[in-house]
């Protein structure tokens, strides 16, 4: 048996409602539930919409425990109905091995044009524009996260997230949206800088 194959392993995924693990060395995880005030987290540390750092020294909203079979290497289940509609981190921890997702409740479309530093905001059923709708960006620097820009998408549900009246753009490695809808949802995204 390859040495690769004896290390525990985990990988978390979410499609919808759907959240899968896959494992291997692992005979059962504890899955963590921790609501998101999406706003204030994202102005607190922009970067790390993934990760489950910041909630380390807060109790879970809901935790369980769960038994992996041993026949498998993956295991579904359904997000609890109660979190279907919110902006939840799930974290799982099994095997010495920690893993955690954030997920979003939208009715998004969001597209970024890299080339030209263009955000479009779409309504996931019908892809109408989503004009007012609120987009928040943060730009990685060499000296950290700062600030750049915020305001609302226009008629057409696009929003200019690169452009600024002044030349920071030079020192920006990458940047970090939030884009929130008052009836449709909110969700975070990075995108590039623009090549000039």
């Amino acid at each position: 048996m390859p040495l690769t194959a004896r290390k525990p392993s985990l990988k978390l995924e979410v499609d919808g409602s759907l959240v899968t693990i896959d494992y291997q060395q692992v005979t059962n995880v504890q899955v963590n539930y921790y609501e998101m005030d999406l706003e204030s987290l994202f102005s607190t540390n922009p970067f790390v919409s993934s990760g489950s750092d910041g909630f380390s020294i807060v109790q879970p909203n809901k935790s369980k425990r769960l038994q992996l079979p041993d026949s498998k290497r993956s295991h579904n289940f359904e997000l609890p109905r109660e979190y279907q509609s919110k902006n939840v981190l799930i974290e799982v921890i099994g095997g010495g091995k920690k893993r955690s997702l954030a997920v979003y409740s939208n009715e998004l479309n969001t597209v970024v044009s890299e080339r030209y530093g263009i955000l479009t905001v779409r309504h996931n059923g019908d892809n109408r524009p989503l004009p007012a709708t609120y987009v928040k960006i943060y730009a990685l620097t060499d000296s950290g996260p700062q600030f750049y820009k915020d305001g609302y998408t226009d008629i057409r549900g696009k929003f200019d997230y690169a452009s600024v009246s002044t030349s920071d753009i030079g020192s920006t490695l990458k940047f970090s949206i939030l884009v929130m809808n008052e009836t449709n949802g909110a969700t975070v995204l990075e995108a590039p800088v623009p090549q000039q």
